[in-house]
């Protein structure tokens, strides 16, 4: 009994873990299910990529092993190319690109545009009418 707790003890911790980290977005739950049997969240924003390379990454994981079919990889993919996809400089992108890459709403975006230079995230977190809660689902992504 001591055996098997001493496995699920540490096995919670880390599943607590990494789901307390990912971001809700959807295909959250899918991608913690997939892939947090071997990978952690850090995995993820180490690895900021276009949604195209974490197809193939995840594709890739799948020919090794990890359980998901066509339409879950699509789902993944999705989910970690919006929230772990390729980095923008928010005092460098366009008004468009902040609101595209980011889904983001056009008042978000020009807000952040008008509040330019921004140095960092608490300089981000004080732009009035910006939806922090959007934003804390790509913050991975965000460079100043």
């Amino acid at each position: 009994m001591k055996t098997l707790a001493l496995f699920i003890a540490p096995l919670a911790l880390v599943t607590l873990a990494f789901g307390q980290q990912m971001p809700d977005s959807p295909g959250r739950d899918l991608t913690d299910k997939v892939c947090s049997a071997c990978h952690g969240t850090d995995n993820f924003s180490r690895n900021l990529v276009s949604k195209d390379d974490w197809e193939g990454i995840v594709e890739d994981m799948v020919s090794r092993g990890a359980d998901a079919n066509d339409a879950q990889i699509k789902q993944i993919s999705d989910y970690l190319g919006f929230v772990f996809g390729k980095p923008v400089n928010l005092n460098k992108a366009t008004e468009k690109d902040i609101q595209d890459e980011l889904k983001l709403s056009a008042a978000d975006a020009a807000a952040i545009v008008k509040a330019r230079p921004i140095k960092d995230a608490a300089a981000l977190a004080k732009v009035a009418g910006v939806d922090q809660k959007k934003i804390e689902v790509v913050k991975a992504r965000l460079k100043f």
